[in-house]
């Protein structure tokens, strides 16, 4: 399938590592111009040499998208260096594992910026670069939006919350050629996911059909798919990629 992403700016936010990162890999070998944001400049490098080893180039910018400043300035940073943008993927986040009676103000704050608060900068900042030219805003939400997760719920809420914003924004940047998708995920192995994974992979995987976890490259090709004129008639929706998880009570029992 042609794609027609040749020439294309992306930027994606929490690109260095898991599902960003071979988010921004797949646009690359598409042929877009990529520019992939984290708050480690280590591994930042690490994500730019991994690129190079393929023949492929990613730009890439330090900032932490609870900052609104950090956040208008990766647009600002995209946009002068490739003169605009026309795929932005919201994919920062961050959890805090605590019972509901045990958050902190700090706590409550921390997931709500990171969660929330920058998937709305990130939308709003991308939509104004886009005015004039189209395009298409990414969000990467959870499986927590449809199951909420027990001593995650507050990630849980600002999840929600961001796919919310993806309706909000779809309605009312259509006129003005900007699609808005989210992204739910099921349970996917990445770095910030591996003890959990190790110590319940086998629980984990029997609510999947699928048979497995999913990886970040099950996704990466949905999402450049959702960001292509292919996609052009989906806005406003989620898209679930979980490898079927929880679509029925027992399907551990078609593998028995």
């Amino acid at each position: 399938m042609e794609l027609n992403m040749i020439g294309k700016t992306v930027v994606v936010t929490g690109g260095s590592t898991g599902i960003g990162f071979e988010a921004a890999k797949e646009f690359a070998r598409e042929g877009a111009n990529v520019v992939i944001c984290g708050r480690s400049g280590q591994k930042l490098a690490s994500a730019a040499a991994e690129f190079a080893a393929e023949g492929m180039e990613a730009a890439t910018f330090a900032g932490d998208m609870s900052r609104i400043d950090e956040i208008y300035a990766l647009a600002d940073y995209a946009a002068g260096r490739f003169g605009g943008i026309d795929v932005w993927l919201n994919n920062a986040g961050t959890g805090i594992s605590k019972k509901m009676m045990e958050f902190t103000v700090d706590d409550i704050d921390t997931l709500i910026d990171i969660n929330f608060k920058s998937v709305y900068w990130g939308c709003r900042a991308a939509a104004e670069r886009m005015m004039g030219r189209g395009g298409v805003i990414l969000n990467t939400t959870s499986f927590a939006v449809k199951m909420p997760l027990l001593n995650g719920g507050i990630y849980a809420a600002c999840k929600c919350a961001a796919q919310s914003l993806t309706k909000s924004f779809a309605a009312e940047l259509a006129p003005h050629n900007i699609r808005v998708v989210s992204i739910i995920p099921g349970f996917i192995e990445t770095p910030l996911t591996a003890k959990t994974v190790e110590q319940r992979r086998g629980e984990l995987t029997r609510s999947i059909p699928a048979g497995r976890l999913g990886r970040p490259e099950d996704l990466a090709k949905t999402i450049v798919f959702l960001a292509s004129e292919a996609a052009g008639y989906i806005t406003g929706v989620p898209v679930e990629i979980s490898g079927g998880k929880y679509a029925v009570q027992d399907p551990w029992n078609a593998w028995i």
